[in-house]
């Protein structure tokens, strides 16, 4: 997504926005939506094209791409959630259960006690991993937040 040119227009840029949605972005495209779409200036040009719009149809676009944007923006937000949810459980269950499971086979003196830091060592990799990708859909969470409320007041100024 560029950054948005005066001579862009309000309905090219919500075109992008919705192609760049589609392509599940990462977190800097997302940040950078964010920017466009929280901007007062882009919010004061969608008033002023809106006003300016005489074709009926046209005006049904721009409206429909900004209900369209919002329920998608919070749809994701709550899907990111549920997904960090679920990485945070199984991250700490398998980063804790594998050290455990070791210490137990070392305490019980099994044969396999020599292997019991192969183990320990996935399971700090496992909770590493876990909690990487949990911050990683936290932030996504956090944009895909703020993009609705950018929708939100944007719709508001619509007829």
């Amino acid at each position: 997504m560029s950054g948005g040119g005066g001579s862009a227009g309000v309905l090219s840029i919500l075109r992008q926005c919705q192609t760049d949605f589609a392509r599940n972005p990462d977190a800097a495209t997302l940040d950078l939506m964010r920017r466009v779409l929280s901007n007062p200036a882009f919010a004061a040009a969608v008033r002023r094209e809106v006003a300016g719009i005489n074709d009926a149809d046209v005006l049904a676009e721009l409206i429909r791409i900004t209900h369209e944007l919002r329920d998608g923006f919070g749809d994701r937000a709550s899907r990111r959630e549920a997904e960090a949810k679920v990485v945070e459980i199984f991250g700490l269950t398998g980063g804790i259960g594998l050290p455990v499971g070791s210490i137990v086979a070392v305490l019980t003196m099994t044969t396999m006690a020599l292997f019991a830091a192969v183990p320990a060592a996935l399971g700090g990799l496992i909770a590493y991993q876990g909690r990487k990708y949990y911050l990683q859909l936290m932030e996504e969470r956090h944009l895909y937040m703020k993009l609705e409320m950018a929708m939100d007041s944007i719709i508001s100024d619509l007829p």
